[in-house]
């Protein structure tokens, strides 16, 4: 019997503010009515866009009018949007509405596409899809004239194992993480999704110094080019770049201009980016180059309207921004249009006490507190929690002198956290990514080689700013290598009936005299093995002096899909197996009043005598893959020294 993780998610009448987000895939919510909410998948029914021009960026002081988004009930679908009745939409994006019946005129929407009121990167072809292209409409700074979807079909929409709630998270979303269960697993083989390996340049396909790295709501990823001077926007699995901030290789001091780029936020599809040397922090509505001042500005400093290098940045849906004051050793907040900041943590010298920071750098805002805020204590080689505007901090990762222990950390710059409290950090100088579980003493390696710095796809060199998106993957700024990395951070797998063990290629499992068996019982093997190249072989080796083995329920999982063909033998012969040997072998049923079959009705038989069989089923894998395999093992008439089973994955 095999077991699968099941994790549901369900969200009804939930108010999202600030933040709009669409997610899909995993597990389906089956009829959830949300009202004020985004539908992810819609219905546009006879809805007419006339005249509607679409320009550069955010719809600014726009009005919707007589434009009702129903939204309602959808059926097997979770929805995740705005219902809007003739509302004045200020400096903000509509994302897939559901329109009836309504007429949208003259409406000017930047870097969206008009379709059936107002639609971002949407496609409607008789039928609604999230984050593609618009038939019959324009994309960027393209107009749309009399462009009508009809009968638009509404299809099944699905939530992923996360959640997007109020507030904001590096990537501009709040990332709530199912915890990894016994069955998944860890891929810390990373694909290049920005820059170029090893490769430094100032075109648009090229990185130099990777600082951080955000995702705004459309999944585009934004970097800090630091040596280039300027911020890049990718979209998503594009790798030529635009420039949204800054300008390549050239330092200077006005709004639209770096000297390091270093600390970047993204909140909904408003940017936020540390400028260090500048002494300040900048804010970038969408596609607008000029930057406002919203912290510091007024030269280096220890005064409150003043900052002495910022290597983190939070903000919140108020605009309140939280930022490191790396040489005053103290964590900082100013409110929306605010001039001078509030000292939140530290500000007690430099050194190593409970209430003091040697260099901050990442901060982090807790997604389910917001009064707590986690700060990489860099130069102690530590995180921190801190209740905002508190006297001391608690250590929760590190703070045990600098290694590579995985009880150590060594100059880390960044963290993030998950909604069970597991933190993600940076640990810069030991080149790797580990996770703290809330409590460990200890961490996990997540990517990257613990003390040795590498440019391969499983190896990093110095990464500094990491984040997630809202499918769960995490993102690493790979600085020294000029790129991003991207993980599938935790993938949901079966879970064998028993539990596994960790196993390389080669013997995973071998028996001679096997007493341990209480014929008939059955008993479960289950290890978790890593795949080395495109294809592996699964055999079993059996011989028999005098007895019989019987072997039943094969398994091999990759994720959720099984790659083994008749595995319970319940095609009552050998198909999809390939056979070599000399014995008496058959696919047993039941026989004498009792099932010999662990589950079902078959299972295989072997009754070789001095003689050795071998089943064996070859199967396509993906290098660096985790995979699960598990068996059920039995042998009667025991035990001679020439009672063998070898079981192997080559």
């Amino acid at each position: 019997m095999l077991l699968v993780v099941a994790v549901t998610s369900a969200t009804t009448s939930a108010t999202i503010t600030g933040v709009m987000t669409a997610i899909a895939t995993t597990i389906t919510t089956t009829a959830a009515t949300t009202a004020v909410v985004t539908a992810t998948v819609a219905t546009t029914t006879a809805a007419t866009t006339a005249a509607a021009a679409t320009t550069v960026v955010t719809t600014t002081a726009s009005t919707i009018t007589a434009a009702t988004t129903i939204a309602a009930t959808t059926a097997a679908a979770t929805t995740i949007a705005v219902t809007t009745t003739a509302v004045t939409i200020t400096a903000a994006t509509t994302i897939v509405a559901t329109t009836t019946a309504a007429t949208t005129t003259a409406a000017t929407t930047i870097a969206a596409t008009t379709t059936a009121a107002t639609t971002i990167a949407a496609t409607t072809t008789a039928a609604t899809t999230i984050a593609a292209t618009t038939t019959a409409a324009t994309t960027i700074a393209a107009t749309t004239t009399a462009a009508a979807t009809t009968a638009a079909t509404t299809t099944v929409a699905t939530t992923a194992l996360i959640t997007t709630t109020t507030g904001a998270t590096t990537t501009g979303i709040d990332v709530t993480l199912t915890s990894c269960t016994p069955g998944s697993s860890w891929n810390s083989t990373g694909i290049t999704v920005a820059g170029s390996t090893g490769i430094q340049g100032t075109n648009a396909t090229l990185l130099n110094y990777v600082n951080d790295v955000a995702i705004d709501v459309f999944s585009n990823i934004y970097v800090a080019d630091a040596d280039n001077q300027r911020i890049q926007r990718f979209a998503s699995n594009s790798l030529v770049g635009q420039t949204v901030a800054g300008v390549v290789s050239n330092i200077g001091s006005t709004s639209a201009m770096f000297n390091y780029p270093r600390a970047i936020f993204v909140l909904s599809s408003t940017l936020f980016v540390s400028d260090v040397y500048n002494y300040r922090i900048q804010k970038f509505n969408y596609n607008s180059l000029s930057g406002i001042t919203v912290a510091g500005g007024n030269g280096q400093g220890s005064n409150l309207n003043q900052i002495n290098l910022c290597y983190g940045v939070w903000v919140d849906t108020n605009g309140t921004v939280y930022y490191s004051d790396f040489n005053n050793n103290r964590v900082m907040k100013q409110l929306n249009s605010s001039s001078t900041g509030i000292v939140i943590a530290g500000n007690n010298g430099n050194g190593n006490a409970g209430n003091q920071f040697s260099n901050p750098m990442g901060i982090y805002i807790d997604v389910n507190n917001r009064s707590i805020i986690y700060v990489v204590d860099s130069s102690n080689h530590r995180v921190q929690r801190w209740t905002i505007g508190g006297t001391t901090g608690t250590t929760v990762a590190g703070g045990n002198s600098y290694g590579s222990a995985l009880n150590q950390l060594y100059n880390p710059q960044a963290v993030i956290s998950d909604s069970s409290g597991n933190l993600y950090i940076s640990d810069t100088n030991n080149h790797r990514i580990v996770m703290w579980a809330s409590g460990a003493t200890v961490g996990i390696l997540i990517a990257g080689t613990s003390g040795v710095s590498g440019s391969t796809a499983t190896t990093l060199k110095y990464p500094n700013g990491i984040t997630f998106d809202a499918n769960k993957n995490l993102y690493v700024a790979d600085s020294n290598n000029f790129r991003i990395q991207k993980y599938s951070i935790c993938t949901i797998t079966a879970v064998p009936p028993c539990t596994p063990q960790s196993r390389s290629s080669g013997t995973l499992f071998s028996v001679t005299n096997p007493a341990s068996f209480a014929y008939p019982s059955y008993t479960c093997y289950a290890y978790t093995w890593v795949a080395t190249g495109s294809s592996a072989t699964l055999s079993f080796f059996f011989r028999h002096d005098p007895g019989g083995w019987m072997l039943d329920d094969v398994n091999v999982y990759h994720g959720l899909t099984q790659l083994i063909v008749n595995g319970g033998f319940e095609a009552g012969a050998l198909t999809g197996w390939s056979y070599s040997g000399s014995c008496y072998f058959y696919t047993g049923t039941a026989y004498s009043g009792s099932s010999y079959a662990k589950s079902g009705s078959y299972y295989y038989y072997d009754r070789c005598s001095q003689y050795g069989d071998t089943i064996s089923q070859t199967f396509a894998t993906v290098a660096g893959d985790i995979y699960v395999i598990s068996f059920w093992l039995t042998n009667y008439s025991c035990c001679s020294a020439t009672e063998i089973a070898n079981v192997t994955i080559t």
